[in-house]
């Protein structure tokens, strides 16, 4: 990972916080919800994106948020959006260790939380804690 090229944008939920009835019984709401968040609030950086999301949902599923996100950020934001599995993309598992390396450091009673985000923190542009 020390030789790729990649930043890290990601969004920090505690699920404890979240009011919304809707957010709280539909997974693929609140999974929406967060996506379109992210990429709302992209300060910039996305422009001509190549968008891979973890593949995981149903087909309708993932045709609604495809269609949502590109009607909610426009022209000019995201190139190309695909949903792929972790288990047969490289770059989706390396989105999946840098989310669990920021989840860790959010939990003081595992060994050493910080140890993985110390490691990453040169490549982080951004961790928003949802509140």
């Amino acid at each position: 990972m020390r030789g790729c090229a990649f930043r890290v944008r990601a969004i920090v939920v505690r699920k404890e916080v979240i009011y919304s009835p809707r957010l709280k019984a539909d997974k693929d709401r609140f999974y929406e919800y967060f996506v379109k968040n992210m990429m709302d609030y992209n300060g910039g950086t996305l422009k001509n994106a190549r968008v891979i999301i973890d593949g995981s949902g149903d087909r309708e599923f993932r045709q609604k948020l495809n269609a949502a996100l590109r009607r909610r950020l426009g022209k000019g934001i995201v190139k190309d959006l695909r949903f792929k599995s972790s288990h047969n993309d490289v770059l989706v598992q390396l989105a999946d260790m840098c989310a669990g390396a920021i989840a860790r450091s959010y939990r003081p009673e595992r060994d050493e939380p910080f140890r993985w985000r110390k490691m990453l923190a040169p490549r982080i542009n951004d961790v928003w804690d949802f509140k």
